[in-house]
């Protein structure tokens, strides 16, 4: 039987950067100044399979999430609340985006949710 080896890589800090698997798949992390992962992506004999990538704002809050046919924007409040949330996805044909945006009263409760179905991305 043969034998099946995963291998890994890490950076300075003794994060895992790279790991390959016994099918010569390689998952491939980076990361920010400040240890966030920001993308990770999937390889295979060099070519790329999946990829998907995000930014953080300074709070750690997920401010943009992708992959190559679709990406996700985030946006906040002063309290840290979701506002905005724009989804563009674009799988083979025409981009299409939704966005939906939340509104709260004074004690953080969520009061409306309004979405823009198939159009262009709304802002508030």
């Amino acid at each position: 039987m043969p034998r099946l080896a995963f291998t890994a890589t890490y950076n300075g800090d003794s994060t895992l950067t790279s790991q390959t698997y016994p099918n010569g798949l390689v998952a491939t992390t980076r990361y920010d100044n400040s240890g966030d992962a920001t993308s990770l992506t999937y390889a295979k004999s060099g070519t790329p399979w999946l990829a998907f990538s995000q930014s953080s704002s300074i709070y750690g809050q997920v401010r943009l999430d992708a992959t190559p046919p679709a990406g996700k924007t985030l946006g906040y409040d002063p309290a840290g609340r979701v506002t905005t949330v724009a989804d563009a996805v674009s799988y083979g044909g025409p981009r299409i985006c939704t966005t939906r945006i939340y509104t709260y009263d004074a004690d953080y409760n969520r009061t409306a949710l309004n979405s823009y179905p198939d159009g262009a991305c709304q802002s508030r």
